[in-house]
């Protein structure tokens, strides 16, 4: 096939090989560019594409374009394993909301000092926004490349009219004890806690499947694990309580409906048909909750668990 040279409207040419479709003025059309040698013309690309097919989607009547690359899209997995010894426990992340409401005005604290969670802080509004609502949080933030700032603050903006089961969290992350306080407009009550999920490292990716395998020490018919999509929406508020989370990716007791009795011995659940995209870059995440019956010694409804979630990187698009 013979070379061809697109000029994007910043002026910038690619010569590309070995297209595979033809190009037809005025429509859009997707080729697959598997030799690129002209590349190394281009240091900033080459220092995003040293590696794997490229898709370049053409609008040649704009004579825009643009380059989508599927480096790391192959399936990878992340494992935990552990001991369930609480009622509720979670893998990948963690939910800690306070069982109780409030609306910031006076300000309260919230952690435990010198205790490190990493987590972000997070509401779940109980009432309309009357007004924009501005609620400062105060005290030490970490980041995800380990630095960390005393006395730094962030300020979570509710706009007007913004509606009850709202959720918001801060991008930063937190260790310690915070205080938080509404700072402007009127206050609402609210719900309020810690957040951590799993986010691929805050890249975009997507969940096609996972396995969990137990061992139990008990017959135990109430206890279940879910699959939870971490995201602003799904939320609702719940006075003097901790707040509903969104409703599940899946659920042990929802896949096997009338066989979801735990036995002495050993256990599982699995699923491989699963395709939900996980905007891992811009706050959402997954994360998984076991929740167990029995917590007696030698009683314990998951004395081991090994949970393996299956995942694959959606393609990065840059023009």
């Amino acid at each position: 096939m013979a070379n061809v040279t697109i000029t994007n409207v910043s002026s910038r040419t690619i010569f590309l090989t070995e297209i595979d479709d033809t190009l037809e003025p005025g429509a859009s059309t997707v080729a697959i560019v598997r030799n690129l040698p002209e590349l190394e013309a281009m240091p900033e690309l080459m220092t995003l594409w040293s590696a794997g097919d490229l898709f370049l989607a053409l609008d040649i009547a704009n004579w825009e374009w643009e380059l989508r690359r599927f480096i790391d899209f192959a399936p990878g997995s992340n494992t935990w394993s552990f001991q369930s010894n609480s009622a509720e426990q979670y893998a990948g992340g963690f939910y800690d909301f306070a069982s109780a409401d409030n609306d910031f005005d006076p300000s309260i604290a919230f952690g435990t000092t010198a205790v490190g969670v990493a987590a972000h802080f997070s509401i779940v509004t109980g009432a309309v926004a009357t007004t924009e609502i501005q609620i400062t949080i105060t005290g030490t933030s970490i980041t995800d490349t380990g630095v960390q700032t005393g006395s730094d603050s962030e300020i979570i903006t509710i706009p007007e009219a913004t509606a009850a089961d709202s959720y918001f969290e801060t991008l930063k992350k937190w260790n310690g004890e915070i205080t938080i306080e509404t700072t402007a407009g009127t206050a609402v009550t609210c719900n309020y806690g810690w957040t951590k999920y799993w986010d691929h490292r805050n890249e975009d990716f997507q969940i096609i499947g996972f396995e969990a395998i137990w061992e139990s020490d008990s017959t135990d018919s109430s206890s279940d694990i879910v699959l939870i999509h971490h995201k602003a929406t799904g939320w609702t508020f719940n006075s003097g309580a901790k707040p509903d989370r969104p409703t599940p990716i899946a659920s042990l007791t929802g896949d096997h409906p009338g066989n979801t009795t735990l036995k002495v011995g050993q256990g599982a659940w699995k699923r491989s048909d699963l395709a939900t995209d996980i905007n891992g870059a811009d706050g959402e995440g997954v994360l998984f909750c076991v929740l167990s019956g029995n917590l007696g010694v030698g009683t314990l409804s998951f004395r081991s668990m090994t949970l393996e979630l299956v995942t694959r990187k959606l393609p990065t698009s840059v023009t």
